[in-house]
């Protein structure tokens, strides 16, 4: 039996997420071609990924998956081209560090950044800081009582935002007073970037409880580098408000980090919106505002997202995938259904390297078949399963492991996935 052409499960699978309202994956390095996130569809990533282009459509939502339910709460994004159009929005805001009944959670660099609970009962809890400090509570006739969270000592580490400090009440133990949680963390390297809709890694506001406030958790992260940003959008990282009760109101989050760098923007001039500004405490002081860091030069140099050592052609390099580090001119030209040198031809019998597949075989599709039986051979091959699918909000199912998953929404996307595949071949069998 012939191998799969590489990668060809992981397209499939990207294809079915056009009709999925909801899909999470884990960790990982793909190379997908390209993810298009459409109107009223939310799609959920974890960690560090690949693709040739990144859009998300007006009403859809690219989510970084929270710390609360699992996640890193942070995604690393390369690409050539990230376009989010109006009213679309890649958020990773409450996705950071989580509220507890006490002191908020921070990052292991800077545990003082977490936001105090109220140091008293009845007294409210402190903001959480990140790019800046977090506030004090808010008491009666306006005076401060508590501590908010200390700014991060390295802004610039990608850290999600720590969460703000507890309300001191009494009452029983299932009392809600968790302080806010704070911003995730997101980071994009393209060659080109345009925002008309939003970035936002804003902190969740606090929960008042018996009549005092918690505290609201810090801004998260946001870089961006790019050779063109562009857009009139926003890019948000700001802290969340500490909640406003009767008796007190906690204090507002720390804003966050945002730190942009690009060669060329618009034509008029930079025109997005950037906003790194503490939250509100009440009637007392903001939280700190928080990094806020554009650096727009004609000097600055072309992306390059895969780390080839060849820059995009998007902005006058000569490596024609940006996201698949075997690809640029002059590679060498391997059996694997890629057009590693850049020449316009994909796998070409007469310029594949000498040992591209073993005696007496082809490549054909992106694999070594066998030249006289059809059979699979030594090169090509089917790339990793995702580490982890979520379909539709059903339960999370580690793929490989050793329950094998059952949720109805995992069956789903693979059977979307397997029609999508006997689809591209139906169209091959007809040229």
């Amino acid at each position: 039996m012939r191998r799969m052409p590489r990668f060809s499960l992981r397209r499939a699978i990207a294809a079915a997420v056009v009709a999925s309202p909801i899909a999470v994956f884990a960790p990982s390095a793909w190379g997908l071609e390209s993810l298009t996130v459409g109107a009223n569809q939310t799609v959920v990533i974890d960690g560090s990924v690949k693709y040739k282009t990144v859009t998300v459509e007006t009403d859809g939502v690219l989510v970084v998956r929270t710390i609360a339910s699992g996640g890193s709460g942070r995604m690393t994004l390369a690409a050539e081209t990230v376009v989010v159009k109006a009213g679309g929005q890649i958020s990773a805001s409450a996705a950071g560090h989580t509220g507890t009944t006490a002191d908020g959670s921070a990052p292991l660099c800077c545990a003082g950044a977490g936001g105090k609970a109220g140091p008293a009962m009845s007294t409210p809890g402190g903001g959480g800081g990140s790019g800046g400090p977090g506030a004090k509570g808010c008491g009666a006739l306006g005076t401060q009582v508590g501590s908010g969270g200390d700014a991060y000592i390295t802004a610039s580490a990608g850290n999600p935002g720590a969460a703000g400090g507890a309300a001191t009440v009494g009452g029983s133990g299932d009392v809600p007073n968790l302080g806010g949680r704070g911003g995730g963390s997101i980071t994009i390297v393209a060659s080109e970037v345009q925002v008309d809709g939003a970035i936002l890694a804003d902190g969740a506001p606090g929960v008042v409880a018996l009549g005092v406030g918690s505290g609201g958790g810090a801004g998260g992260y946001i870089s961006i580098a790019a050779y063109s940003l562009t857009g009139s959008g926003s890019i948000l990282a700001r802290g969340g408000n500490g909640a406003v009760g009767k008796v007190a109101a906690g204090g507002g989050g720390g804003g966050g980090v945002i730190q942009l760098s690009a060669a060329l923007t618009d034509a008029n001039g930079f025109a997005l919106v950037v906003d790194a500004a503490g939250g509100t405490s009440g009637t007392c002081p903001d939280g700190g505002v928080g990094k806020e860091d554009v650096n727009i030069d004609p000097t600055i140099g072309c992306t390059d997202a895969d780390g080839d050592m060849h820059t995009a052609e998007a902005c006058g390099g000569d490596d024609c995938d940006d996201t698949e580090p075997s690809v640029f001119n002059g590679a060498l030209e391997v059996c694997d259904g890629l057009d590693n040198n850049c020449d316009g031809t994909t796998d070409g019998e007469e310029e594949l390297v000498k040992d591209a597949c073993g005696a007496n075989e082809v490549c054909k599709d992106g694999a070594c078949e066998d030249e006289s039986t059809g059979t699979g051979g030594s090169g090509g091959g089917q790339g990793n399963a995702p580490d982890y699918v979520q379909y539709r909000g059903a339960c999370s199912a580690a793929l490989g492991a050793a329950a094998a998953p059952s949720a109805a929404g995992v069956s789903a996307l693979l059977l979307a996935a397997a029609s999508a595949l006997r689809a591209r071949r139906r169209r091959r069998s007809k040229r």
